[in-house]
């Protein structure tokens, strides 16, 4: 009755039938003449299985308990009909980085009549074989699967070391306690309990034993990155006769790059010089430069956004002033406004004496980034 309402007199919607359906199950639940020793006598037909028949009554229409899943927790409920009464002697377990899978169930009789409360525990020892070979932060890890313990019964882990890190939640009817251990020990061994919350809570369960590896442990730290003093002058000619009638309009992006190997810190910069008069000269380049490197032992996992980049959107350069046949004129130096958090300062030459745009050989008399100053950039970092 207190397993489906549907064999209370009180609760049921069709008592009239309560008796045969009861017989039913004992007759389809219980072990058959084949599995049960000889009778002699030649009477006996059947034997009442009591586990099977609580499991029918419980999954028979009407009851309120889902059907869990016999992969997870067996067929029997994890409640054997030799259920083992020994609380004392562990289960042994040797720890594999695999993992390891065990069912159980924790029962919680009653007393009466005097008689005292009886309540299951069910220990594991897990033995972690000195020829066992650790990665690096690896650390043990214990799931318990159980249905959802405040509607079935709350169980839980005990043990030194052992702690409870997240309850997550599975599908309608079920969640799993995550419990986190201290780092593998190649030789040594971890012993817990699995058993109610309180003296009488019980539940079926599933026990996951494996491995979890631990994050390293990441520090934030401010640097200082290397400026560019050298010139960069494009040499892509997009359009127009590589001269400058007046001073150009000028787009400049940097932005920061982690290195394949994560030791450094390369900037692209990218720029383009485009006339807005005459027969549109455009020159565009692009330049990848090491402004950082990291100390020995250490990987650059991040950068901060707030510091990774910077632009210049359409800055009109100065003209180039007087120009004459055979005369550099280098042009007017000028900071350019620049936006984001990466670069300080930035110098530009726009329109200067002569071709402006070259097709090597140096930057002289140019359009060009003089110079770059960044600011310090907040990473973080990781032990290699």
């Amino acid at each position: 009755m207190a397993l489906n309402p549907q064999f209370n007199r009180s609760t049921s919607t069709s008592v009239g039938t309560i008796v045969s359906n009861i017989r039913n199950l004992l007759s389809t639940s219980a072990w058959g003449t084949s599995s049960l020793p000889t009778d002699p006598t030649g009477r006996r037909r059947n034997l009442v299985n009591p586990i099977a028949f609580l499991k029918a009554v419980s999954f028979a229409p009407g009851s309120p308990i889902p059907n869990f899943s016999t992969t997870v927790y067996g067929d029997n409920w994890n409640i054997e009909s030799t259920e083992s009464t020994d609380d004392v002697t562990p289960n042994v377990i040797n720890y594999t980085s695999a993992g390891t899978n065990r069912p159980g169930s924790i029962i919680h009789i009653p007393g009466s009549g005097g008689a005292s409360n009886i309540t299951d525990v069910d220990r594991y020892r897990i033995n972690i074989l000195s020829t066992y070979r650790p990665a690096t932060g690896e650390m043990m890890q214990v799931k318990l699967r159980t249905p959802t313990g405040s509607r079935f019964g709350n169980l839980t882990i005990r043990g030194t070391g052992l702690v409870l890190i997240r309850t997550d939640i599975v599908g309608a009817n079920e969640e799993e306690k995550v419990f986190q251990g201290s780092a593998i020990r190649p030789g040594s061994t971890v012993e817990f309990s699995v058993e109610g919350a309180t003296p009488d809570q019980d539940n079926i369960y599933s026990l996951r034993i494996g491995n979890a590896i631990a994050l390293p442990v990441t520090s934030d730290v401010v640097v200082n990155l290397t400026d560019i003093a050298d010139e960069l002058c494009p040499t892509t000619l997009v359009s127009g006769d590589r001269e400058f009638g007046g001073g150009p309009l000028i787009n400049v992006t940097a932005r920061l790059e982690r290195t394949a190997d994560e030791s450094g810190i390369d900037v692209i910069i990218t720029y383009r010089a485009e006339e807005t008069g005459g027969d549109r000269t455009t020159a565009t380049g692009e330049f990848r430069r090491r402004v950082f490197n990291a100390a020995a032992g250490v990987r650059i996992v991040s950068i901060s956004p707030a510091t990774s980049s910077s632009r210049v959107e359409n800055f009109r350069g100065a003209g180039a002033g007087w120009e004459a046949p055979g005369f550099c004129n280098e042009g007017v130096v000028q900071d350019a406004p620049v936006t984001g958090g990466l670069i300080r300062l930035i110098t530009v030459v726009g329109d200067g004496g002569g071709n402006d745009v070259s097709a090597g050989g140096g930057c002289r008399c140019d359009t060009k980034i003089k110079s770059i100053k960044f600011n310090p950039v907040t990473i973080t970092t990781v032990p290699r």
